[in-house]
C-alpha cells in the first residue's frame, strides 16, 4: 500500500531535472582512467570543498548545461551564461525536446565555442523554453565566449578519480537516475544523502561534484551542487555515496575539464607509463599521468623494469609540450633489490651500475 501511495504521489509531484540522457562512451572520448589512479589514490584531506561562484536555478530540462557552466565558472572566476550553452547546443542539434541532452553535449560546446559571461546573455527561470533557447547570439557574445573555452575534457570511471580531481581544484560533472524522493517536495531532507532505493525513477539528472567527505554518515561521499537554487538541500548541495557514484557513472558518465590540448591528452593516454624520446635526442622520458619524468641513465631505466626496446620515438614532437615532473630516481625502482643479486654474478653489467652499488662493486 505504501509503495502504491508513493507512486500516486509521484504522478502529481513537479518533476525537475529530467533532461539528462544516457551517455554511451565513444572510442574518441578521452578516458581519465587511461593514465590516472584506478581507485588507488589516497585523499589528502578527510573533507574538502571547492568554492563556487553561483548556484544555478535551471530553466526546463537543462541540468547538464547548468552543471557544465557552474563547473567552468570555477576555472574562469566569472559567472557564465547557461543560456548561451543551451542556445549553441540547440543550433548544433545536440538538444531534443525542451533541453534533453547528455553530458557530452554541453562539454563539446564549451570546447568548440566556449561560454560567454552571464552579463551578456542572462536567463530567467520564468522564461518559456522557446524564449530561453532561441536568443539572438551576437558577435560580442561569441568573442567573449572564446575567452572561456575548454581545451579538452576527460571521462572519469570511479569515485577516487573524482576525489583526486576535486582535491586538485577541478569540479566533476556527473549524472544519475533521478528519483521522486530526491526532490524536496518528494521528501528529500537531512542528512541530504541521495537514496537510490526509495521513490520512483523519473529520468536522468546532472549536477556538479565540488567536494568530498571520507566519513559522512559512515560513508565516503561526494558533495554535489544541484541546479535547483539555494533552497535545495544545504545551500543548493547534497551528497552521493561512493558506491552509488561508481554505479551511476556507467550509465550517464562523469567529466572533468583539465584544459589540456586534445593532441596532448591523446598523447598522454596512449603513452602513459611508457618511455618516450624525440628523434635525434639521447634523452629518455617516462610519461606518468600528465607529466614527463626524465630518465637520467640506463641504470635507472633498468631499475624501474624498462629496457631499450621499450622506448617509443615521438615523431610528432608533442613531448616538449608535456609538463616536466621530477626526474626518475634510481632507488625508487622496484627492481633495485633483485639487481644487487644479479650484479654480484654478472661482470658485464658492473660498469653500468657502479655509481649506485659502489659498496659491492669496488
Amino acid at each position: 500500500m505504501k509503495q502504491l501511495l508513493q507512486f500516486l504521489k509521484s504522478l502529481f509531484i513537479k518533476k525537475q531535472g529530467l533532461g539528462l540522457q544516457e551517455l554511451p562512451l565513444d572510442s574518441r572520448d578521452l578516458q581519465l582512467g587511461a593514465f590516472w589512479s584506478f581507485g588507488a589514490y589516497t585523499p589528502k584531506h578527510s573533507e574538502f570543498s571547492i568554492p563556487t561562484l553561483s548556484v544555478k536555478s535551471q530553466v526546463a530540462n537543462t541540468c547538464s548545461f547548468n552543471s557544465s557552466a557552474a563547473g567552468k565558472e570555477v576555472d574562469e572566476q566569472v559567472i557564465l551564461s547557461v543560456r548561451f550553452l543551451v542556445a549553441m547546443a540547440k543550433k548544433k542539434g545536440l538538444i531534443s525536446g525542451d533541453g534533453f541532452a547528455n553530458l557530452r553535449a554541453s562539454e563539446s560546446i564549451l570546447a568548440e565555442f566556449g561560454c560567454c559571461e552571464e552579463r551578456l546573455l542572462p536567463g530567467n527561470i520564468n522564461m518559456t523554453w522557446e524564449e530561453y533557447s532561441n536568443p539572438v547570439i551576437t558577435q560580442e557574445m561569441l568573442d567573449n565566449a572564446v575567452l572561456h573555452k575548454t581545451k579538452s575534457y576527460f571521462f572519469l570511471s570511479n569515485y577516487m578519480q573524482a576525489v583526486e580531481q576535486i582535491e586538485a581544484g577541478h569540479p566533476v560533472k556527473l549524472g544519475v537516475r533521478w528519483r521522486t524522493n530526491m526532490n524536496m517536495n518528494g521528501g528529500f531532507s537531512l542528512p541530504w544523502l541521495l537514496n537510490f532505493l526509495l521513490g520512483f525513477v523519473v529520468g536522468g539528472h546532472a549536477f556538479v561534484a565540488i567536494g568530498h567527505n571520507q566519513n559522512y554518515q559512515g560513508k565516503r561521499v561526494l558533495k554535489c551542487q544541484n541546479s535547483y537554487g539555494k533552497t535545495y538541500g544545504i545551500d543548493g548541495c547534497m551528497y552521493i555515496a561512493e558506491e552509488d557514484f561508481n554505479r551511476e557513472v556507467g550509465k550517464y558518465g562523469a567529466t572533468v575539464n583539465l584544459d589540456l590540448p586534445v593532441e596532448i591528452g591523446k598523447f598522454l593516454v596512449q603513452n602513459n607509463n611508457k618511455l618516450v624520446k624525440l628523434p635525434n635526442d639521447s634523452r629518455v622520458w617516462l610519461i606518468e599521468g600528465t607529466k614527463k619524468r626524465l630518465v637520467p641513465d640506463e641504470a635507472t631505466m633498468y631499475s624501474h623494469g624498462y629496457a631499450d626496446e621499450n622506448i617509443i620515438e615521438d615523431t610528432e614532437y608533442i613531448l616538449p609540450a608535456v609538463i616536466d615532473g621530477e626526474p626518475l630516481d634510481f632507488w625508487s625502482g622496484n627492481s633495485v633489490r633483485s639487481l644487487k643479486a644479479v650484479l654480484l654474478q654478472r661482470n658485464n653489467l658492473k660498469p653500468l651500475f657502479k655509481k649506485y652499488f659502489s659498496e659491492i662493486l669496488d
